[in-house]
């Protein structure tokens, strides 16, 4: 059944909108909503989400977007981004490599340009396995990005040692405070990478050694 639906869905079924597509500030947190108008019918259901690519182009290359899946009753998306610098952007949204209805969206960034390292000169990494961690384990560490207006561009991502899998994940708990848990499958020195904006916070890199 899956398989079918997926068959019927094309991209220019699935409809984006949202203050997001067309305009926003620097620094600020710019949104908007991807709607597949499909609802998967249990959890094992084939979900169109999975097959959406976002990009996006313009003077701060790259913006990172943020994507979580939300409303599992309607299958919408909710994207979020915080670009630095003024300008015309081009927000892509893609299924199955091609454009959905109304893409590329054209956004008009207004404001003034902001330097990387205002971003994230209060952001606060912190946690018990920032230094240590445990093979696998739920490790846990925590970044508080002090001002939400930014929280849009927070990324991280972990390197090991060749053919470890970390299972990094990365959820909201509060307003500014975001938990990631890491899962090391081998020993050795990680480096876990927090940014904003495709910048490094302080400390960034982390180094961290695992023990079995």
């Amino acid at each position: 059944m899956a398989a079918k639906e997926d068959k019927m869905l094309s991209a220019s079924n699935i409809t984006a909108s949202g203050p997001g597509l067309v305009m926003g500030e620097t620094g600020g947190v710019c949104q908007f909503n991807v709607y597949t108008h499909y609802i998967p019918k249990d959890k094992n259901d084939f979900d169109p989400r999975t097959e959406l690519a976002f990009s996006m182009d313009g003077p701060s290359i790259p913006v990172p977007l943020k994507v979580d899946a939300v409303d599992e009753t309607r299958g919408v998306m909710d994207v979020t981004y915080t670009p630095i610098l003024p300008g015309n952007y081009s927000i892509n949204i893609k299924y199955h490599g091609e454009h959905i209805n109304g893409s590329p969206f054209k956004v008009r960034i207004e404001g003034e340009s902001i330097k990387q390292f205002t971003l994230t000169s209060k952001v606060n990494v912190y946690g018990s396995n920032l230094k240590t961690g445990k093979v696998n384990q739920t490790n846990v560490i925590y970044i508080d990005v002090d001002d939400p207006a930014i929280k849009g561009g927070l990324a991280a991502s972990m390197a090991g040692p060749k053919g470890a899998k970390v299972n990094l994940k990365m959820v909201e708990e509060k307003e500014t405070v975001f938990k990631v848990t890491y899962s090391p499958t081998i020993k050795g020195n990680y480096l876990l990478y927090v940014k904003i904006a495709n910048t490094n916070v302080p400390g960034s890199p982390f180094s961290i050694i695992v023990s079995p």
